[in-house]
């Protein structure tokens, strides 16, 4: 506890909403397990996929870039025309009996952020 007119001690983490999106998005991306051939590989990608597309609201242009430096950790690594429809299909994705969450569920306040991010 600080005395009156005394500063507070500085923390050196960040609040998230605080750390810009691309970085939120590296810390995520390097916080999941690499996809390995024979140990379900394309699900471990596809799974990444929908957190990128659906999770963060990324376009699958825009998840590409992002896709591709998980990728480097892959053994081994996808084309880049498997990673593409990886994310195509993390778009347009609609599970049978699981609800899904709503896009940007990554995100820590919709009301906040650009929706539907597209970059050249």
């Amino acid at each position: 506890m600080t005395k009156k007119g005394q500063n507070k001690p500085k923390t050196r983490r960040k609040r998230r909403s605080e750390i810009p999106i691309w970085e939120r998005i590296q810390r995520y991306l390097d916080r999941c397990p690499p996809a390995i051939s024979g140990s379900n590989g394309h699900d471990t990608t596809f799974q990444v996929a929908l957190a990128l597309v659906r999770g963060f609201d990324l376009s699958p242009d825009y998840a590409l870039r992002h896709l591709q430096y998980y990728n480097q950790f892959c053994q081994p690594p996808w084309s880049e025309t498997e990673l593409r429809h990886k994310l195509e299909s993390a778009d347009t994705w609609e599970p049978a009996t699981v609800a899904l969450r709503p896009r940007g569920y990554l995100l820590e306040s919709t009301a906040n952020t650009e929706r539907r991010k597209e970059y050249k």
